[in-house]
């Protein structure tokens, strides 16, 4: 097997195959789109971003983030901290940028690969573009939260955003706190948003591991009942004009936010379930009424997709979510969401490559399938591990060595510190 291997997309994902590669003695071909490193980081960040999860979770086994990083850092900080960890492992070199892949495609045992139209031929291929792909369909007179560029905009403005999520929600807080008229939040399906930080304490250990399986086993409704009762203590407010999802907190449904509930609580913010049909030059239009703006901000969120192998709005089921079914020649490596993204991405790439140094032995290919399609280990949304993370990690562990042990004391604290 050649020691060369082809890694497209140079974000988190491809950042932490590039270094497991160098590692395990591989020469990594990195084509990135951009003209930068960072993925979402470098494409999607806005003025006030912050993670959603602890600088712990979201750090390389090698190299923790800084100790007077906040516990929570902003997006300035994730850039800063992923081009200092590039720098430390001299992997710019590696970087062929501005070099968007075109087409990938299998021929005759190898990969295809067209680059600025023009083609190259691989023995093994890491597709680490992240599944975050096109924008969902943009509302007409809109902005999105990555073009705001000045807090200035907002002062005496009426603003709405569209969409609840993590992005909306910053973007909401900015509002307020740059002194608009008016801030609307307009959100199709309800969320759970719980504060980073719940009386001085931060919240972080929704994560640990004693509590995301007790999460997991608890029927849904029961869940549902506890999680509601928890964000009314959070935030010390009832209110039945609030709605909250039916199903689990997943990707799909769940945002970090100190501000907003409070500044709905205080009327300073309309936070309203509703359907946007259309957005004109002035108004708003949604299912009930319509809403006049002078900013309208579109945080609706991406597609699910990975166009490169034709999967559009969808993605590949994946054995142990990294490859396909009988082949070994391509991986897809961060395409496992979680809260500890970094730690998992790290993680599959080690064991991709113990898998091409034949150090972990594969089941057959129906067995293969058959993990697919009976065991993937989230039924409702197979790329979603919100709760089997730890239990995703063990299954990756024990491939790597047969001997791995749970250690008790990791449920509770572990991977979030």
């Amino acid at each position: 097997m050649s020691n060369q291997i082809v890694i497209i997309g140079f974000g988190i994902s491809g950042i932490i195959s590039a270094r497991i590669a160098l590692k395990y003695g591989f020469t990594p071909i990195i084509y990135e789109k951009n003209s930068s490193f960072g993925g979402v980081w470098l494409t999607h960040s806005y003025l006030n971003c912050k993670l959603q999860t602890t600088k712990y979770a979201y750090s390389f086994s090698d190299f923790p983030m800084p100790e007077n990083y906040p516990l929570y850092p902003s997006g300035d900080d994730v850039y800063k901290y992923l081009e200092e960890y590039i720098a430390n492992h001299n992997l710019e070199k590696y970087v062929k940028y501005n070099s968007p892949v075109q087409s990938l495609k299998k021929v005759d045992n190898k990969w295809e690969i067209i680059v600025n139209n023009e083609k190259y031929i691989y023995t093994t291929v890491i597709l680490s573009t992240g599944f975050y792909g096109n924008k969902l369909d943009r509302f007409a007179n809109s902005k999105l939260p990555n073009e705001i560029k000045t807090i200035d905009i907002f002062k005496d403005k009426n603003v709405v955003i569209i969409g609840n999520g993590p992005s909306g929600c910053d973007m909401a807080n900015l509002s307020v706190e740059s002194a608009a008229k008016t801030t609307t939040i307009l959100y199709r399906s309800p969320r759970w948003i719980f504060p980073r930080y719940c009386y001085g304490i931060s919240t972080h250990f929704y994560t640990w591991r004693i509590i995301l399986l007790i999460g997991y086993k608890l029927p849904n409704q029961l869940l549902r009942l506890i999680l509601i009762i928890l964000f009314c203590v959070s935030y010390f407010i009832y209110d039945s004009e609030l709605t909250f999802p039916f199903e689990k907190p997943s990707r799909k449904n769940i945002t970090m936010n100190e501000n907003i509930i409070n500044y709905y609580k205080k009327g300073i913010l309309v936070y309203k379930n509703t359907t946007v049909n259309t957005v004109d030059e002035n108004n708003i239009i949604t299912n009930d009424t319509k809403y006049p703006y002078d900013i309208c901000i579109d945080a609706t969120g991406y597609k699910t997709e990975l166009p490169l192998l034709g999967y559009i709005d969808s993605l590949p089921k994946l054995y142990k979510n990294i490859i396909f079914c009988g082949d070994i020649s391509l991986a897809c490596i961060g395409f496992v969401a979680t809260f500890n993204w970094i730690q998992v991405s790290e993680l599959q790439s080690e064991w991709y490559f113990n898998l091409l140094l034949e150090k972990i032995t594969l089941p057959s290919v129906i067995d293969q399938k058959l993990w697919v399609g009976n065991h993937g280990m989230n039924k409702s949304d197979y790329h979603d591990y919100a709760f089997l993370v730890y239990d995703y990690m063990d299954l990756l562990y024990k491939d790597l060595n047969p001997n791995y042990r749970v250690n008790i004391s990791s449920y509770i604290g572990i991977i979030s510190k």
